[in-house]
């Protein structure tokens, strides 16, 4: 990559020119105590990140996790609580697709059978009316045996973009576009991380200086270009399939039918 760099900059650049170009720093004097410090900083921070790597490879090699079924997280999700302070309830109109998501994270093959509609190998949209359930229940299962992911918001992701924060020296889009290898020893051994990216449609379109993005599309179309297992990638959203046409278009409602299997939470908000 850097050979063609150089060989498009040398067509319109001249030769002698080139390298203060490419290496504006080259004649940037050191002291001999800042070269000192430099190296020791660069020393302590290959020393901590090799422990860290050792210590993640001795606990994915020493440690079995516990791999439970799909009863066993439809029986904890029961015990967990809203932001009300409730256990979280199951009721008539989300029961079925709780069953389903139980089997899906599980990575349990009857799912296929007793729900033909769904692909274990495809992620998850999960849409339905505000206050649902739709977050709580996503956020339970962000840990779990067949990929965990983080979950960030498209309105945060968006904002993001706009102030172009960098997260290891990579920008916004590349950054939610691609897996994230896990900083730390992860349940279930996962080394690498999806995302679901919760509430599809609040975000609004942003500025980067001066360039104006759709910044959702961009993520989603960059991670389908490059990819990315279907199964690490999860929305939560608001919006009805032609909502999301008429805000996407619809070649991100096609490819998000083609990546994620589409559930419906329909019924009453818990909040009310």
């Amino acid at each position: 990559m850097e050979t063609v760099i150089k060989q498009t900059i040398q067509e319109i650049v001249p030769s002698d020119s080139l390298e203060n170009i490419l290496t504006p720093f080259e004649d940037i004097q050191l002291s001999e105590d800042e070269q000192r410090l430099a190296i020791l900083e660069a020393k302590e921070k290959k020393f901590y990140r090799e422990r860290n790597e050792e210590y993640a490879k001795k606990v994915r090699e020493n440690h079995e996790w516990h791999i439970p079924k799909a009863r066993e997280l439809y029986d904890a999700l029961r015990k967990t609580k809203s932001k009300s302070g409730n256990y979280y309830q199951v009721v008539e109109f989300n029961q079925k697709v709780i069953a389903a998501l139980c089997l899906y994270f599980a990575n349990d093959e009857r799912l296929e059978k007793q729900f033909p509609q769904y692909k274990l190998s495809k992620g998850i949209c999960l849409t339905g009316n505000k206050g649902t359930g739709k977050t709580h229940l996503m956020n339970f299962f962000s840990k779990n045996p067949k990929a965990s992911y983080s979950l960030p918001t498209c309105r945060d992701i968006a904002e993001k973009y706009r102030t172009e924060w960098k997260y290891e020296g990579i920008g916004t889009i590349e950054y939610y576009a691609g897996l994230f290898k896990a900083s730390q020893p992860q349940p279930f051994n996962h080394e690498y991380l999806g995302f679901c990216y919760g509430d599809l449609g609040t975000e609004d379109d942003k500025n980067s200086y001066g360039n104006k993005m759709n910044v959702m599309d961009e993520v989603f179309f960059n991670r389908y270009e490059r990819g990315v297992p279907f199964h690490m990638t999860h929305f939560t959203t608001n919006l009805s399939g032609d909502e999301i046409k008429e805000r996407y278009g619809v070649r991100f409602y096609d490819r998000l039918k083609e990546t994620c299997n589409w559930i419906v939470l329909d019924g009453e908000s818990f909040r009310e």
